[in-house]
C-alpha cells in the first residue's frame, strides 16, 4: 500500500477553492462602529450611513462611500441578505459537492482523509493570508462582518478562492482613438453567475471605482477606475513553479485601481507586486487610447506587450520573446491557439458594425476554427459553457456593458451602465441559443465530463457508457472515446470507429488521425500506423503539442519495425519541439523515452 500524502492530498483539493467553512472568528483591532440600520426611502432605493443600494433587473447594485471600515459596513449591511445565502446556502452546497467528487475520485484507502486534511490546508492557506492583508483590507473586511453578522473568517476564507480563481479569455482593440476593452470570465461554478453585484467604490484616499463581482468578492477580476483604466485577468496555464515568500496578497493588486491614472502609473505598480499566483494581467488606459497585456511568472511581471491595435490574452503567455521560455509544451495545445486564431478572423471581418456591437458578436462566438454547424467543443472557442460573466468597457464614454449567466454568459441579457450618470438599462436581449435543449444537453454534458476521473473506473465506465448511449457527436465526446479505446486498448475495433469518426466528421483536426494510429500501433498494425500519422503531419492546423505526440508515435512504429534510421529521425523531431519548451519534471520521463529512441 502506498504511503498516504499530504501533497497528493492538496493538489487533490485544490479545486476546491477553499470553499471549507470553518467555524471560529479572529481577533481584529478596534474600530468605531456604526449601528447597522439600513433605511429604505420612497424610492425604494436602500440607503445606510454614505452608502446605498439599488435594483436594475434584479441585479443589485452598491455605491458605497467613505473610509475602508465604512465602506465594508455599508457593504455587509446593505448586502446581508446576499451574504448571507453565500455563506450559508450556496458556499456549504458547493463545498460538499466537490468534496464528494473528490472523495469519489481517490483511492479507497484516501477517502476518509479527503475532508479533514481539506480543513488542516485550508485553515492554515486562510492564516498565511490573514498575515499578508494590509490594514484597509482587514478594516474593511471588519466592516463587512460587522454589517452583515458573519464572522470575519468567512471573508477571509474567499480570500484562499482569490488564489485559484482565474479568468480565460480577454482581448482590447483600438477604434476610432477608442480603446474597447473585452472579457469573458470562466468559472465553471453557477454560484458565480447566478450571484452578480456590481459595486461602485469611493475609498478615501483612493481613486473610485467600479467593480463588477459577486458577493463576498473584495478582489477585482473586471473593474474599471474614474480614471479610465480597465482591467481584467486570465490565469496562466503554465506558469513556473516557485517558491510562495514575500509574496504579497492578491488584493494588493487592486492598488491600480486604487490610484493609477496612466500606463506609466501601472506600470509602476505591477513592478512591486509580487503575486501568490501567475496571471496574464490586461490593462487599457481609454483617456490616453493606450493598452498592454503583462505576463506574470513566478509571481512577477517578466513582460509587458503594448495593443497597438488589438490583441488577445487566452491563458497563455503573451510575449512571443520569452513564451516558450517560460510554457511547458502542454500550452500548445487547440485551447489557447484556437481562440486566438477565431479572434483575429472575427477581428478582421466586423469592421461593419459600432466598436461595441463588435466586441458583444466577438466574445460571444462558439465556432472552433471553421466549425461552426452547432456548439462541439468543450472549451476551445471563445464563448464556452464555463463563462459565467461577460464584460465590454467603454471607459472613454463611461460606460460598461455586462451579462451574468452560470453557463454562456455571453449568450444571456447584455446591460448597459453608465457609472457616472449611474443609469442602467437592458443593451441586448438574449440569444435564443441560450434556451434551446441542445445547449442545456450540452451543458449537462459537459458538467458529466467535468465529474468524471480517468483514475476511477467506475467513474470512468459510466461516462464512456452515457457518451455511447446518447450517441454524442460533440468534438470533445468523440475524442474521449477514442482516447478511452485506443490508450486503455480495450476494444480495437471501437477504437479505429472512433477515430474514423473524427476524421470524417474533423477532416482539419489531427485527433482522429492520432488516435487511429495508435489504435493501429496496439494492433501491431505498424505500416497502417505510420501511412495515417505522416497524412496527420500534412494537417496546416497542428499544435506542437500534436506534432510532438505523433513524431514520438512515429518513432515506436518505426523502431517496432526496425527501420531505425526513421526511428531516430522522428524521435529527434520530437526532442527538438520539446526543447523549445521549459521543460519540468513532468515531462522528465517523455524525455528519457524520446532520447533512448534517438539513439
Amino acid at each position: 500500500m502506498k504511503k498516504l500524502s499530504l501533497k497528493f492530498l492538496y493538489s487533490a483539493i485544490l479545486p476546491l477553492f477553499l470553499l471549507v467553512l470553518i467555524s471560529s472568528g479572529l481577533s481584529s483591532k478596534s474600530y468605531e462602529h456604526v449601528e447597522a440600520t439600513p433605511c429604505i426611502n420612497k424610492t425604494g432605493i436602500t440607503k445606510f450611513d454614505k452608502g446605498k443600494l439599488e435594483y436594475h433587473f434584479g441585479i443589485p447594485f452598491l455605491y458605497l462611500e467613505g473610509t475602508d471600515y465604512e465602506v465594508g459596513l455599508q457593504y455587509g449591511t446593505l448586502l446581508k441578505n446576499e451574504l448571507q445565502l453565500m455563506a450559508n446556502v450556496e458556499m456549504p452546497l458547493l463545498k460538499r459537492t466537490m468534496i464528494k467528487r473528490e472523495q469519489q475520485n481517490a483511492p479507497f484507502y484516501k477517502k476518509p482523509f479527503v475532508k479533514p486534511v481539506a480543513n488542516i490546508i485550508f485553515n492554515k492557506k486562510r492564516r498565511q493570508i490573514v498575515k499578508l492583508l494590509p490594514n484597509d483590507i482587514k478594516a474593511r473586511i471588519k466592516g463587512m462582518a460587522d454589517g452583515s453578522g458573519l464572522s470575519e473568517k468567512f471573508f477571509e476564507e474567499v480570500f484562499v478562492m482569490a488564489d485559484y480563481i482565474a479568468g480565460c479569455f480577454s482581448f482590447i482593440f483600438n477604434e476610432d482613438n477608442r480603446i474597447i476593452h473585452a472579457r469573458n470570465f470562466d468559472s465553471g461554478k453557477e454560484l458565480l453567475g447566478e450571484n452578480p453585484v456590481v459595486v461602485t467604490y469611493n475609498i478615501t484616499g483612493k481613486q473610485k471605482y467600479v467593480q463588477l463581482g459577486n458577493p463576498s468578492l473584495i478582489w477585482s477580476y473586471s473593474a474599471v477606475n474614474e480614471s479610465g483604466i480597465s482591467f481584467s485577468e486570465e490565469s496562466n496555464n503554465n506558469p513556473r513553479i516557485f517558491e510562495k515568500k514575500k509574496r504579497n496578497a492578491l488584493i494588493e493588486g487592486e492598488k491600480v485601481l486604487w490610484h493609477a491614472k496612466n500606463m506609466k502609473a501601472v506600470d509602476s505598480i505591477l513592478n512591486e507586486f509580487k503575486s501568490p499566483n501567475d496571471f496574464i494581467l490586461n490593462y487599457g488606459s481609454a483617456h490616453e487610447n493606450k493598452a498592454a497585456i503583462y505576463d506574470m511568472i513566478g509571481g512577477e511581471i517578466r513582460a509587458k506587450t503594448d495593443v497597438s491595435q488589438y490583441m488577445c490574452g487566452t491563458g497563455g503567455v503573451r510575449s512571443d520573446s520569452i513564451a516558450k521560455t517560460f510554457e511547458t509544451i502542454y500550452s500548445a495545445r487547440y485551447h489557447n491557439i484556437s481562440r486566438e486564431e477565431k479572434f483575429n478572423e472575427l477581428q478582421n471581418h466586423n469592421d461593419t458594425i459600432n466598436p461595441i456591437d463588435k466586441a458583444i458578436t466577438i466574445i460571444s462566438n462558439t465556432d472552433f476554427y471553421n466549425y461552426s454547424e452547432k456548439l462541439e467543443v468543450y472549451y476551445e472557442s471563445i464563448n464556452n459553457y464555463q463563462t459565467t460573466q461577460s464584460v465590454v468597457f467603454d471607459a472613454k464614454n463611461n460606460t460598461v456593458y455586462f451579462s451574468y449567466h452560470p453557463y454562456f454568459a455571453a449568450w444571456g441579457d447584455w446591460y448597459k451602465y453608465n457609472y457616472k450618470t449611474n443609469e442602467v438599462s437592458l443593451y441586448k436581449e438574449q440569444d435564443e441559443r441560450l434556451e434551446k435543449p441542445s445547449t442545456k444537453s450540452f451543458v449537462e454534458l459537459c458538467k458529466l465530463k467535468n465529474y468524471k476521473s480517468w483514475s476511477n473506473k467506475k467513474s470512468t465506465k459510466n461516462y464512456i457508457n452515457q457518451l455511447e448511449t446518447q450517441e454524442v457527436n460533440h468534438l470533445f465526446a468523440i475524442k474521449d472515446l477514442a482516447w478511452y479505446y485506443s490508450t486503455k486498448k480495450i476494444n480495437n475495433l471501437k477504437a479505429n470507429t472512433y477515430s474514423e469518426k473524427l476524421i470524417n466528421n474533423y477532416p482539419t483536426l489531427v485527433y482522429g488521425y492520432y488516435y487511429l494510429g495508435k489504435s493501429y500501433y496496439n494492433q501491431k498494425k505498424y505500416d497502417q500506423a505510420i501511412n495515417i500519422l505522416l497524412k496527420a503531419l500534412k494537417i496546416d492546423q497542428n499544435p506542437d503539442y500534436y506534432k510532438m505526440k505523433i513524431y514520438k508515435l512515429l518513432a515506436l512504429n518505426y523502431s517496432a519495425t526496425e527501420n531505425h534510421e526513421e526511428k531516430r529521425k522522428y524521435a529527434n523531431d520530437a526532442l527538438r519541439i520539446h526543447t523549445n519548451y521549459w521543460q519540468p519534471k513532468s515531462v522528465k520521463e517523455e524525455i528519457e523515452q524520446l532520447t533512448n529512441l534517438s539513439k
